[in-house]
């Protein structure tokens, strides 16, 4: 029994739809449900499942019945038969929009309600099942690897495959009912010029062509693609041309292989050809068919085509070539022959067989042969040689296996038979505490190729030593690989000891050598030093002469006194310390030394950065110098300062601790015992483990240029070295930065140092005029400031020139002129001397921050004048000026 259709009537007029039930039921449909608004058969479509709706085109509610069929339509796919009273045009337009399938006007008999709902079913079906076709024949086109485009007989696209798509850079949607040229453009691969569309040519013939050769497709971005294809006319049933059906592949990658192939061709022709060794080819038969440009150029006689190789041609050999050639061609066996000999030379000669012959390469090995022979004769010489050396001769592997030794070798080591250390360690001739460095020398010379002067203890095979000075070369065959080390040992125990005595002998001499080095060092330092002393100390003294002593900033300038003073001191035990004199050590309390400095730390690191503190209560002492115990807390806080850019917190701790054995085992530089800690913690970028490995070397910085001198922690590392003690740094990027010192604790009690203090008169000027000369600027502007604000009238001039410049422009009116020692262009000295020129009876004082020769002491007291060490308190500066101006 069929299945009867199932109908959803719309109609809000509850009698016409009970009408349209009962004629619905007598014409053997099955009416689903009856509703009366587009909102409710929306919602309820899904549920009831029809097969096809009759809707009223009036309804009640917010949509109207082609408002609903539309939605329908889109969203369900059920055909739509529209029922109304109302038959004008404007409706029926409205309604044709939504591509309903058929109408019904009220009122209607029953037979024009049978046939428009058979024939709106049977319309349904049919655009089914066409859709179900395309769908089929557009999934077989996209599945196919060619592009596939089809016009109508305008030329006009109506498909367009996914490979056409991705070639022609067009989606479908875009492309449908444009004209073909538009979106397939081909053009002349060489020209570029338009290439005609196929369309018309297919049209016109009714049979399938091919696209014109070497053409390009420009896809929509201007990409030129080659390809290649074919059209053929679309026709129905009755041989009438509708259309145009064209498949077209890219064709770059076949273009690709087939010169790939041309290029494999070229190379192995190019590679037969130009090949360095003479190569003649044979056929199967062992006749010539080829030979390359090597033979050509090879001076010989050339064989002619067809000739038979080692019979007709190349017959002078000792053996049967012709027949050997024969055979090797027979087994498909590559044969060599080594050293052939052929007239009044030696050739290494190759049969390689092949499919259709045979290909057969000639080198001529005469020279060869006579290098070797001429090698052999050299290995006899350096035999020769060997033995006679006065030297140890010791041939081993890479691995420091004896391969052999000399005559002498055995001499110098007392043994007799060659074979008993041949295949031995060359280390067992060597002192058990020299293999560790031996191996480090194994090393360096496979990785440089030479060792020299290098010096062990030999071992002899009584007990007894010598001092031996090895050389090591690297021997490497032909092909530069390493096969051998020589070592070549020289017994220097004589002379080691004449060295040793000559050295005690110029021991002296070096020493003041290189205490003349430092020397000259530490016053270039000293005298930088001293110049910022100057300033700083000065400036101080003139804030103290305006202060009372009960005022705070008074008690604070006294401590920028104290710490000036420090740092002169500093100054001071530097330059002892390059004349070999020890520096002042007393029994300390570290605490209370980092206790002095930390209102000047405050000052020191800004506001920004904090200073957090924790002090072992009952901290054992230690021996130090306290001037440069301070400059490692210095150093150490500026650098944390320098770490937290965007600020931070610094921490200073200290505690007692005591070392063991396996703390020694952990950092070989420790010393075992009671120890003092002093540890410097920063919340800064930190550090990689590449830079702490460089972090103590002299000038190394990772400041940029003017940032810095990197002399910083060097400074630290050797102050910490001259205490005995050791430091250690953990570090990571991000994670801040820890510096551990350990001081050796110290039996005995601390001592405290009592403040000097000094009371400053005042020494006011008279309007005297100065000529202030000196290149360091904050120098120059401390005197001039101090001696402005004392009553005096000041010139100043940077350089030897522009200080006689304006003493000529001033006519020399001046009471003083006080000359920095070392300027710029000339000295002081000199600069004066230019002065007294002008003006015999000029009043000077000199002051340099040096302390050696470069201070010209002894000239200047020659000369009779007086000079200023700096750094100097401004009381010694005024009451120097004073005196020298007060005299007659």
């Amino acid at each position: 029994m069929a299945k009867k259709i199932k109908i959803l009537v719309v109609e809000d007029e509850s009698i016409v739809g009970e009408d349209i039930r009962r004629s619905l039921d007598n014409l053997g449909y099955h009416v689903v449900d009856i509703i009366s608004t587009g909102e409710e058969a929306l919602k309820n479509v899904a549920a009831l499942e029809p097969d096809l709706v009759i809707m009223d085109i009036v309804l009640h509610g917010k949509l109207n019945g082609i408002q609903a069929a539309e939605l329908l339509r889109e969203q369900y796919d059920i055909p739509v038969i529209y029922l109304t009273a109302y038959a004008d045009d404007s409706t029926l337009e409205k309604a044709k929009l939504t591509e309903p399938y058929g109408y019904l006007i009220k009122p209607f008999e029953d037979r024009e309600l049978y046939s428009t709902i058979e024939m709106a079913l049977y319309k349904y079906r049919i655009e089914n099942k066409l859709k179900k076709n395309e769908a089929w024949l557009s999934t077989t086109l996209n599945s196919i690897g060619d592009g596939v485009v089809a016009t109508n007989e305008k030329g006009q696209i109506v498909f367009i495959n996914t490979i056409a798509e991705n070639l022609t850079g067009w989606y479908q949607e875009e492309a449908i009912k444009l004209p073909l040229k538009k979106v397939f453009q081909i053009v002349n691969e060489e020209s570029g010029s338009p290439v005609s569309s196929p369309v018309k040519k297919i049209l016109k013939s009714e049979v399938v062509q091919e696209l014109e050769k070497n053409i390009n497709l420009v896809d929509r971005k201007g990409n030129a693609i080659p390809i290649e294809g074919s059209g053929a006319p679309i026709q129905d049933e009755d041989g009438h041309v509708h259309g145009v059906v064209l498949g077209f592949r890219d064709i770059s990658e076949k273009r690709r292989v087939r010169k790939a192939l041309e290029e494999r061709d070229e190379f192995n022709f190019a590679l037969f050809h130009y090949n360095p060794i003479e190569t003649v080819v044979v056929d199967l038969k062992g006749r010539v068919i080829g030979w390359n440009k090597m033979k050509e150029e090879s001076g010989d006689r050339l064989p002619k085509l067809g000739d038979l190789m080692y019979k007709d041609y190349a017959g002078s050999h000792e053996i049967d070539m012709h027949q050997e050639l024969l055979n090797c061609i027979q087994t498909g066996r590559v044969k060599e022959f080594p050293e052939q000999k052929y007239m009044e030379r030696f050739l290494h000669i190759t049969i390689a067989p092949f499919s259709a012959g045979a290909i057969i390469t000639s080198v001529d090995i005469t020279e060869r042969r006579q290098s070797e022979k001429a090698l052999k004769e050299s290995e006899e010489k350096y035999r020769t040689l060997l033995k006679t050396s006065p030297d140890s001769i010791i041939l081993s592997d890479l691995k420091g296996d004896v391969i052999y030794i000399s005559e002498r070798t055995l001499e110098m080591h007392g043994y007799t038979d060659p074979e008993s250390l041949i295949g031995t360690s060359f280390y067992q001739l060597m002192d058990e505490g020299d293999h560790k460095r031996l191996k480090q020398y194994y090393n360096k010379v496979l990785s440089e190729g030479l060792v020299k002067g290098e010096e062990f203890q030999m071992l002899c095979a009584d007990g007894s030593h010598y001092t031996g000075e090895i050389n090591m070369a690297l021997i490497k065959d032909t092909g530069g690989d390493s096969t051998s080390i020589v070592v070549a040992t020289r017994d220097i125990t004589l002379r080691k000891k004449v060295e040793e005595e000559k050295a005690s002998m110029q021991m002296q001499l070096l020493q003041v050598q290189k205490m003349e080095a430092v020397g000259t060092l530490t016053g270039g330092v000293a005298h930088d030093f001293n110049n910022l002393l100057t300033a700083i100390q000065g400036c101080a003294d003139m804030m103290i002469m305006k202060t009372d002593e009960g005022n705070e900033l008074y008690r604070e300038m006294r401590e920028i006194q104290d710490a000036t003073g420090r740092a002169a001191d500093l100054t001071r035990q530097l330059l002892l310390f390059s004349r070999k004199q020890p520096m002042a050590f007393s029994t300390l309390d570290l605490n209370r030394t980092v206790e002095n400095l930390l209102r000047m730390l405050h000052r020191l690191i800004g506001e920004d950065i904090g200073i957090s503190t924790a002090f072992e209560d009952d901290l054992w002492a230690m021996k130090g110098d306290r001037g440069t115990l301070e400059q490692i807390i210095m150093n150490l806080v500026v650098n944390a300062k320098q770490a937290m850019p965007e600020g931070g917190t610094v921490t200073i701790r200290t505690d007692n601790i005591v070392l063991d054995e396996a703390d020694i085992k952990r950092n070989p530089e420790a010393g075992k015992g009671q120890c003092v800690r002093l540890t410097v913690i920063d919340s800064g970028i930190g550090m990689s483990q590449e830079v702490i490995s460089h972090i103590f070397e002299p000038f190394y910085s990772t400041k940029g240029p003017g940032s810095g001198t990197g002399l910083g922690l060097a400074v630290v590392y050797g102050i910490v070295k001259q205490h005995g003690g050791w430091i250690t740094v953990n570090s990571e990027p991000g994670k801040g930065s820890t510096f551990e010192i350990y001081f050796p604790a110290a039996a005995g009690r601390t001592i405290k140092k009592e403040k000097e203090i000094e009371d400053v008169d005042k020494l006011q000027g008279k309007g005297e005029r100065v000529l202030v000369v000196e290149d360091e600027n904050t120098v120059r502007e401390f005197i001039s400031f101090a001696l402005e604000e004392n009553g005096y009238d000041i010139f100043t001039a940077t350089t030897a020139e522009e200080a006689f410049t304006l003493y000529l422009k001033e006519k020399g009116n001046f009471d003083l002129v006080i000359a920095d020692v070392v300027l710029p262009d000339k000295s002081g000295v000199q600069l004066v001397k230019k002065l007294l020129k002008q003006r015999k009876d000029q009043k000077i004082l000199f002051s340099s921050g040096y302390t050696d020769q470069k201070s010209q002491w002894e000239e200047i007291q020659k000369m009779g004048f007086q000079f200023l060490q700096k750094p100097y308190p401004l009381i010694a500066m005024l009451q120097t000026i004073r005196n020298i101006i007060n005299q007659s």
